[in-house]
């Protein structure tokens, strides 16, 4: 049907809505001026064929039927997309690795060695894994507050997947302890985890016992000689509860053996955050604090890795005490260097009797050995050059204890251990070239020298491939000063062409050694600045050859 919509009388009320009004109530004057008004709009012709239904017709509006869509597809594509919309927000809200800006401890799957010496999880011991995990975190609460400029502690534990992390942390494989550490830092790297927790109950013994482990992973520019496998105490025997329907776990989760020592992992954790940080001192009250744990408990065992760490923290006083007195040294500022100097030997004392302690707890410890090398060399280096000869006490403790430490560690696998061992013995051979040098013996010197370069040489490689910013330092200073050193052995044996050459070399050596001050602030007083005035010297001595 084909019209023009112009205003009509009798439809101008059904499209506009006006009251209806009569032919006989209107005026032909009333029904011109109407037919006049509209006819100055706009003009619309719509064609609307036989048997449409909800038509609407008028100005900016046309409505012609009804639009039927489909609904199976509609709903299809609206389920689709919000399964987009969660998939993409749980990718990007729910982590599948540890952030950078936390120290992160990951609570792995405890396992069960059977009589066959094989290890599964079971449902026990993946719900003792959740005890450990829930009580450490809960331990660690509180320590966390009121700590400014410290990264908060992360705990993850397969409990937390799906719904907070989507990674899993399973169990730490492996039949042998080193085949353990070997997994441990391999799944440490994948997660970005500081520390690994894990352990395994072992079945195969009357009574089971449960050995607890901790492993450490390397940070860049961080304190690196705690790297590496911890077994914290010996293994925890088991003893059955008689509370009905108990089982290994549940009595573990109760043993007061274990719950000492989960504080003290606790306690030890903050102290490897004060550690990592430089703030040496803070470290040394949380090592301290638990050690007491331990010592109130019935079982002890684990005292040794804490009076490491206790030692340890000393022994970084003391050389940064040594290191800050020859700065003020070199600045004109003899008293604040005396008073410097004076707490280095304090804390080498104390450093002395918590390695010694930890010997004493463990024989076979390696890093007990190794610690108390590090006492004798520092104090073979305070000695004047000469006296190193004549009064040789300190150098033959220094190269006895880091001999014990080398043998100790290739006997328990300790790799790490080995390395910084084999490097602190390279150390310590310059300082025996340097005695020589002042004793005017230069091809005794030169060939020492030698010595100190190659063995250092031989650890490059695996320290700086483990960006153990610490240890490449001291290798890049040893480097440096066994090279300078054996240069001035060759200009003294008129060998000038020599000479020059090994003084580039070591002003190489330096400038790399000072270059890593950025990734770690607390080598600038230390290694970096010894390597610094050592340039000068360089750059002196090849000012005067011919």
């Amino acid at each position: 049907m084909n019209f023009p919509l112009f205003p009509s009388v009798p439809l101008v009320p059904w499209i506009f809505g006006a009251t209806a009004l009569s032919e006989q109530k209107t005026s032909w004057l009333e029904r011109l001026r109407e037919w006049f008004r509209f006819s100055h709009g706009d003009t619309i012709i719509a064609n609307v064929g036989e048997g449409a239904r909800d038509v609407i017709v008028g100005k900016n509006v046309i409505k012609v039927g009804t639009l039927v869509v489909p609904a199976v597809p509609v709903f299809v594509g609206v389920v689709i997309l919000i399964v987009l919309v969660a998939i993409g927000g749980y990718l990007y809200f729910v982590p599948n690795k540890m952030p950078l800006d936390t120290f992160n401890i990951a609570v792995a799957d405890f396992g069960v060695m059977g009589a066959d010496k094989q290890i599964q999880v079971t449902s026990e011991s993946q719900s003792f894994s959740r005890m450990i995990f829930a009580a450490l975190r809960d331990e660690l609460i509180p320590l966390a507050t009121n700590q400014p400029g410290l990264p908060k502690p992360l705990v993850w534990n397969d409990s937390l997947f799906p719904s907070q992390i989507r990674v899993q942390i399973g169990m730490i494989p492996g039949s042998s302890p080193e085949q353990q550490h070997a997994a441990a830092a391999a799944r440490a790297t994948e997660l970005g985890a500081n520390i690994i927790v894990y352990g395994n109950l072992e079945t195969n013994s009357i009574p089971s016992n449960f050995v607890p482990a901790f492993y450490v992973a390397p940070l860049v520019g961080e304190a690196d000689e705690i790297v590496g496998r911890y077994q914290f105490g010996s293994p925890i025997p088991v003893q059955l509860s008689s509370q009905p329907g108990s089982t290994w776990f549940t009595s573990l989760a109760q043993d007061k053996t274990l719950i000492a020592r989960r504080q003290a992992l606790a306690q030890l954790t903050f102290g490897l955050l004060k550690d990592f940080r430089g703030y040496h001192e803070d470290a040394l009250g949380y090592f301290q604090n638990a050690l007491k744990l331990l010592q109130a408990s019935d079982n002890r065992a684990g005292e040794e890795v804490l009076n490491y760490f206790i030692g340890r923290e000393y022994l970084f006083m003391a050389n940064h005490q040594q290191a800050l007195g020859e700065s003020r040294s070199a600045q004109g500022d003899q008293a604040g260097a005396q008073d410097a100097f004076a707490q280095v030997e304090p804390n080498l004392t104390k450093a002395a009797a918590a390695f010694n302690a930890a010997k004493n707890r463990n024989a076979t410890y390696a890093r007990a050995y190794y610690g108390l090398g590090g006492v004798y060399q520092l104090r073979m280096m305070r000695q004047s050059a000469p006296d190193r000869l004549a009064q040789p006490e300190f150098m033959n403790r220094a190269f006895g204890e880091y001999q014990t430490a080398l043998n100790h560690a290739l006997q328990a696998r300790e790799e790490q251990t080995e390395i910084k061992v084999r490097g602190a013995l390279a150390s310590t051979l310059f300082l025996q070239g340097e005695a020589y040098l002042h004793q005017q013996d230069w091809a005794r010197a030169a060939d020492t020298f030698d010595e100190s370069i190659k063995r250092t040489n031989e650890q490059l490689n695996e320290i700086e491939k483990n960006k153990q910013v610490r240890s490449m330092a001291e290798a890049y200073l040893t480097l440096g000063n066994a090279t300078f050193e054996k240069g001035i052995a060759k200009s003294q044996l008129n060998d000038t062409a020599a000479a020059k050459i090994l003084y580039d070399q070591a002003n190489s050596w330096y400038a790399k050694c000072w270059d890593l001050r950025i990734y770690d602030p607390t080598i600038v007083q230390g290694a970096a600045a010894r390597c610094q005035r050592a340039q000068t010297q360089v750059n002196d001595w090849i000012s005067k050859l011919p």
